[in-house]
This record gives C-alpha cells, structure tokens and sequence, in this order.
C-alpha cells in the first residue's frame, strides 16, 4: 500500500527479498482476517464502490470474501461513538467519504434497506417509470418509490442524489402514480393463473415456491389458504377458486394433497393391483399406496374419494401387501450385507412392520437378516433402534416415532441387547407347543437362571412365561440336539424322571457362561 512512498534504498532492500513494484501493485489484503485493519477495510471498500456506486449495504453483505457489511456497520458504530464522546470527526471518516460521500447517513436505516432492493432492482435491468407505477417491481417496493416521489422535496439533498441515480428526478417524480392495484386487481390476476394452471395440471396442489408462466401462483395460493383459515378470505372468492380444484384448500394439509397427484400421475395407465403388491409401479409410490391402505379407516372421506379415483377401494385397502423390492449387496468381508436402494425411513418399513407384527405377534423374532414380503424388516428395525438411542442422548427426550414401534411390540427397542428378544422367542415357541427345548435353548434358559439377579426386571418377567420363576432350582439341560437318539436315551432313562416337562435330564455345567448378555 505504501510501496510508492518508500525510499529508493527501502525499494532495493524489498526486491532483494522478491517484492518488486509490479508485485506490490497486484498484492491483495486477506479477506479472511478476523481483525482487518483500516488499510484492508478501505481497500474492500473502494473495490465494492466501484462495483456498486456506493457503500450501501447490509449488515451481511460480503464481497470478495470480505465481511464489507460487517466492517462498514463497525465503522459507523465507532463513529457515532467517536463523535459523542470527543465532539470530532471520526479520523477515518475522511477516507470513507473520499468512497462515498453518504456512508454514514443521517437518514434512518430502514430508508437504506428499501433504497438497497430498489438499487438490486435496476442493476437486474429494471427501469424504474413513475409515470406508470413502477411497473415490474414488487409491491412493496413500488409503493416506497411512490412515497419517495410524493415526498422529493422533502428528503434530505444525500436521498435524492441516490435517488436520481436510480433514474428518479425531480421533474418525473412529479407524475408518479401508485404502485399498489386494487385487491380485486389482484385478486383476479392470480385467480387467473391459477385457472391456466388447473388447466394444464387438473389440480391447484402448488407448493409455495412454485412459479406458474412467472407469476408466484404458489405463494399466491398459499396467502389466499392463510385467509380462508382465519375467515377472512369472502366467501365469493373462495367459491372462485374452488370452481377450478374443490381440494385447493385440504383439511389434510397441503403435503398429501401435492404427494397424491405425484402418485396419480405415476400410475396414469396403470392398474392398481393392491392384493398382488402394486406390481408395475415405481417402490415409492407403492409404499405411499400400501401405508395409505393401512390407515384407510383413519382417512377423511375425502382422502377416501380420492383414493377411490386411483382404484383404491375399501376393499383393496383391507386385502392390500407390500410389493417385492429385495435389493442387497453382496456380502464382503465381516461387514454385514445392507440394501442399496431400499429406504430407512420410518414411513417406508412401518407398513411391513404392522404385517410382520401382525403376523408373528409382535418385532422380537426379526434378526438382522429377516425379510418381511421382500423389505429388510430386520435391517430397519436395527436403523431405527440406532436412531431412537441417538436421539435420547443427544436430546434427553424419547423418540418421536418410538410410541408408532411400540405399539406393535412394547419391547421393539428394549433396554437389553435385542439379540435376548430372540433366544427368548425361541425357547417360546418351543414352549407354546409343548415340544423339548433343543440342547442350545435349554443351555441359555440355565445361563439365565444363574444370573437371575442382573436381569432386568422385565427380562424377569418374560422368563416366567417360560416357567422360570426364579434362579431355583436350576433347569437342567441336554447338550444333544433333540431327536431320535435323545428320544432312546429318555427312554432308558424313564425311571428318573426328568426335572421339567419340557427339559431332557442331564447333569449341570461345571460353569456358567455370559450368553444371557451376548444372545
């Protein structure tokens, strides 16, 4: 910065270490200096002036990477600070206006803000007549050029030098005319995209952010739902809209409404199959089909007729099942297989995860490898047993969908290792039938006894479904498979009866192994 004020034998001693002239005249502060001085701000700052014409901005403004909204809001603060307390020029303030005359003005900032989207306006092209009302510029910003016009003489001789700049004098803010219509105007404006738009696409289910022919039809649409909630949009002009798309307003919210259209569109030529799985269409619409089909009874009629108009009957709702989309890798290593393209969302396993429960009378016999009608229920549940205690750590409150999972099985997530769930259902079924337990359940049935006193308390309570009701007497086992053989050794041994009616006799391990903890 100070290269040309130096003396001839500074200059030499400065290209012996390689800073020449031609260097020092390409060299540039670090933008991304956390306490830049006067000399980098100053530098950003007549760079921005150049680009712009002034230094009006905002407080996050950055240019070049430099934090130029930051550093100009310090320098104004230090200012005003400067000048209360010592009753003199700030000593920067020269080389600031030297930049711009006006960056730091007496006018308020509000004024600043709608002068800068103005300013925005006309460096996109706009070119501001206010003789006609300010024509393609929004509302509100019309409306603050008109008050300006209405206002010229007033403003302060900075105001209408910027001003001027935006092409607005003296002499053509005398024809100013307002920028704002009148609400039927505008009213009838929308009403008329939103009927080229129902024309094209049967429906008025617009996101906020969508666009139609340029006209913000989506928050258009959105303003005119917000009235009609609060009672406040006329009854005529609801009829209006209503005329193009009788759901343009759903009571079931918005998101349903625009996902059903998706799906109407997808299947368009399509038959819809739902005791078959949906076959033919994309997984994702036959998901939201079949989870639609699980809680049809807890649909609004309207939901229902349009369900209806998809081939959805109340019948195909009750016989409806999940289509076959199985895809995995293949296994590598000790890393376990998972699906490639299969999501792990909540919404996408719950629908299998009612039917497996449903059909095996609750989650606990789902390991990591169990498929349910094609879908990895197993690898789901093991997702979101991750979700759920992540989010009780990080958070300290349940998980949101934990009371959805419980419902199917209260012990879907349960405070001990899920493998235990297994073991346990295992040596249930066995039980439920009456058949011998195997040498293996009956081994874990011991190892569980022996550790009675650190089972939790509802791994407890689950056991005495078993007929365990306690760490005594120990069960004895069979560590031979049950079969045949095992059937002619009960037989030779029939006159010592065996320790339990579902349990071969045979003589206590010498130790107790940790399965309970690990299976």
């Amino acid at each position: 910065m100070s290269y040309p004020g130096l003396a001839v034998e500074q200059r030499q001693q400065l290209s012996a270490a390689g800073l020449t002239k031609q260097t020092a005249a390409t060299a540039r502060p670090n933008s991304a200096t956390r306490r830049p001085s006067l000399e980098t701000g100053l530098h950003y700052a007549r760079s921005y002036a150049a680009l712009h014409g002034d230094l009006n901005t905002s407080p996050s403004d950055r240019h070049e990477g430099f934090p130029i909204g930051k550093w100009l809001a310090r320098q104004r603060h230090q200012a005003s600070l400067h000048t209360a307390k010592y009753a003199v020029p700030y000593p920067a303030e020269s080389f600031l206006a030297a930049v711009d005359l006006w960056w730091n003005p007496p006018w308020n900032g509000d004024w600043q803000i709608n002068h800068r989207a103005a300013r925005k306006l006309v460096e996109k092209g706009i070119i501001l007549l206010p003789a006609r009302g300010f024509p393609g510029t929004p509302d509100w910003t019309g409306q603050w050029l008109y008050a300006q016009c209405a206002a010229y003489q007033q403003l302060h001789p900075g105001q209408q030098h910027r001003l001027t700049r935006l092409g607005i004098t003296a002499a053509n803010s005398r024809a100013a005319r307002p920028r704002r219509i009148t609400q039927q105007a505008s009213f009838d404006a929308g009403l008329d995209h939103a009927r080229s738009y129902a024309a094209q696409h049967g429906h008025l289910a617009v996101r906020r952010t969508e666009s139609h022919g340029g006209y913000p039809l989506g928050e258009w649409l959105a303003h005119k739902r917000q009235r009609a909630a609060s009672g406040r949009l006329p009854h005529g002009r609801v009829e209006a809209i209503a005329t193009l798309d009788p759901w343009w307003n759903p009571p079931w919210g918005l998101p349903w409404q625009t996902t059903y259209h998706a799906v109407r569109n997808e299947i368009r030529g399509h038959a819809v199959n739902a005791s078959a799985g949906f076959p033919g269409l994309p997984p994702d619409v036959a998901r939201w089909l079949l989870t639609q089909c699980i809680n049809y009874d807890d649909l609004r009629p309207g939901q229902q007729e349009l369900l209806n108009s998809l081939g959805v009957t109340p019948q195909d709702a009750r016989t409806a099942r999940p289509q076959q989309e199985a895809r995995r890798r293949p296994r590598t290593g000790a890393s376990r297989p998972h699906p490639t393209t299969v999501s792990s969302s909540i919404d996408a396993g719950l629908p299998y995860a009612r039917s497996y429960a449903h059909a095996h009378s609750g989650l606990g016999t789902a390991d990591y490898n169990t498929e349910h009608d094609g879908f990895p229920l197993g690898w789901w549940l093991y997702v979101q047993r991750k979700r759920a205690i992540a989010h009780l750590r990080r958070t300290g409150r349940p998980w949101p969908h934990d009371t959805q999972l419980t419902a199917l099985d209260p012990w879907w997530n349960p405070p001990w290792r899920a493998s235990w769930n297994h073991s346990y259902h295992h040596a249930l079924t066995h039980h439920t039938v009456g058949r011998p337990f195997p040498g293996t359940t009956a081994r874990w049935i011991r190892t569980q006894q022996l550790a009675w006193n650190q089972l939790h308390p509802h791994q407890q309570h689950l056991l005495t479904t078993l007929g365990v009701h306690g760490p005594t007497p120990l069960i004895p086992y069979n560590s031979r498979p049950v079969g045949p053989s095992s059937a002619r050794a009960t037989t030779r041994s029939a006159k010592s009866p065996p320790a339990s009616p579902t349990l071969a006799n045979s003589p206590p391990p010498a130790t107790a192994s940790s399965e309970w903890a690990t299976q």
